[in-house]
């Protein structure tokens, strides 16, 4: 794609709202300098992505078993999916595992520029810009189960959710799908969601920095509604229920002590 084309690309679609993400133009204009063979491209997008999962992983577990059972979760809950065939999200959701370690360090643009930039490769990403103010509750306790608990209603509006994502956010794309349905992704959810909560004091007491981990995780559980509208909003689930690569393993290990520091 010459860059003339790129150009008109992008100005058609922040001043006539035509096409979409048009940084993933600029970003493989830039990789065809020095890649020029398809497989190799694929290998240079897994080593962004694997690089940032790794480095999310590792800076947020403390066990060997934590970090390799993070990757039996990913290999086995459809994430390898998504990073076979999403390209796009796939790098959007490098930059987001990337930021995350803006927010614990509470570096707010740095952050943000993370996120924008991220969002011309797919636009998507911009819905994990809440999670900078939410990670800040220290009410987990209750914000949690109110949520677990309020699943069925979530389940009754969901229509409702998506006409007010769509109305500030754009996501007109995700319109009523007939048969739309992930039954077996949410029971595996909420029997996940539950499980993390009964082990959620024991967990916070050998790690304080979980507090912030259920409350990224207790969006996911929000958001599952919309994929029975249309199962592609799992493209917006997927940010926050990727979180339960670092949760679950530490949650299986605070069997090993039930003491509860007070």
């Amino acid at each position: 794609t010459e860059w003339n084309d790129i150009l008109i690309n992008i100005k058609s679609y922040y001043f006539n709202n035509v096409g979409k993400d048009p940084g993933y133009l600029v970003f493989q204009k830039f990789v065809q300098f020095f890649i020029s063979d398809y497989q190799v491209y694929l290998f240079l997008i897994a080593t962004i992505f694997f690089g940032a999962m790794g480095s999310f992983i590792y800076k947020n577990t403390h066990r060997l078993s934590e970090v390799v059972f993070a990757f039996v979760l990913y290999s086995s809950l459809f994430y390898s999916v998504y990073t076979f065939t999403a390209i796009r999200q796939t790098i959007a959701m490098s930059a987001v595992l990337v930021s995350y370690e803006f927010v614990k360090k509470r570096k707010f643009w740095f952050f943000l520029i993370i996120l924008l930039v991220a969002s011309t490769i797919h636009r998507s990403c911009l819905i994990f810009f809440p999670v900078y103010f939410i990670v800040k509750i220290k009410r987990i306790n209750i914000l949690y189960p109110i949520v677990l608990l309020s699943f069925p209603v979530l389940m009754i509006f969901k229509a409702v959710m998506l006409r007010f994502f769509q109305s500030i956010g754009g996501y007109n794309e995700y319109l009523y799908y007939e048969g739309a349905g992930t039954a077996t992704f949410t029971i595996m959810l909420i029997f996940v969601s539950f499980f993390l909560w009964w082990r959620m004091k024991y967990v916070i007491c050998r790690n304080q920095n979980a507090e912030k981990y259920y409350n990224v995780f207790v969006l996911a559980l929000f958001f599952t509604p919309l994929t029975w509208i249309n199962p592609n909003a799992m493209r917006i689930v997927m940010y926050f229920s990727i979180f339960m690569m670092i949760l679950v393993p530490q949650a299986i290990n605070s069997f090993k002590s039930n003491k509860v520091l007070r």
